[in-house]
């Protein structure tokens, strides 16, 4: 006598359901960030912490602009060097520290983003509604002093690393870098 097929049928299906394995629930997106820091202009290296959004877009949390005396960063130990660390968890961090060293100088930046504040040097700052610090005199001798705080459009145009467009879309940052003609025509004449 042969099978009826709807037996058959829910034989199959059930031992497909027992073999296909398990997924995990979907997580919610997670929140990527990135931070790093370069060269901008012959007296500013940058220090940025940025934010991947869910959607893929990239927001900029903090830009600190360390301003010195052309080719400040290149005097004494000038490896470049930067190492960070983080508290909280994995997916959202709160404290930030970088440490950086540029020319022989060592430089501290501190983010807290629960409370949205710095420690640049061991000097608190409150961000308020900011999200650029200006440093100038890092090389000076009575060392690096905050010049000021801005806000700008957070949204890169494209990844991180282009923390250029952000400042170039501001003439004010712009103007903090010193690319002026004069810097230009001494770097030609050399």
């Amino acid at each position: 006598m042969p099978l009826s097929p709807l037996p058959t049928f829910a034989f199959v299906a059930a031992a497909l359901l027992v073999a296909a394995p398990c997924r995990p629930a979907e997580s919610p997106s997670r929140v990527e960030g990135s931070q790093g820091s370069r060269v901008l202009s012959p007296a500013v290296v940058a220090t940025w912490i940025a934010r991947g959004e869910p959607d893929g877009t990239s927001r900029l949390e903090l830009l600190v602009l360390w301003r010195g005396t052309p080719g400040w960063f290149l005097r004494g130990d000038s490896s470049g060097s930067s190492g960070s660390a983080a508290s909280g968890s994995a997916d959202d961090r709160e404290a930030l520290l970088e440490r950086l060293s540029f020319g022989g100088i060592r430089h501290d930046l501190e983010y807290d983003r629960s409370r949205r504040g710095v420690r640049i040097q061991g000097h608190d700052l409150a961000l308020e509604g900011s999200n650029v610090v200006l440093v100038d005199a890092v090389d000076g001798e009575d060392g690096p002093r905050v010049s000021g705080t801005r806000k700008v459009d957070p949204l890169f145009p494209g990844g991180p690393a282009e923390v250029e467009a952000i400042v170039r879309r501001s003439p004010e940052l712009y103007a903090f870098l010193r690319c002026d003609p004069q810097c230009r025509t001494r770097r030609r004449s050399r």
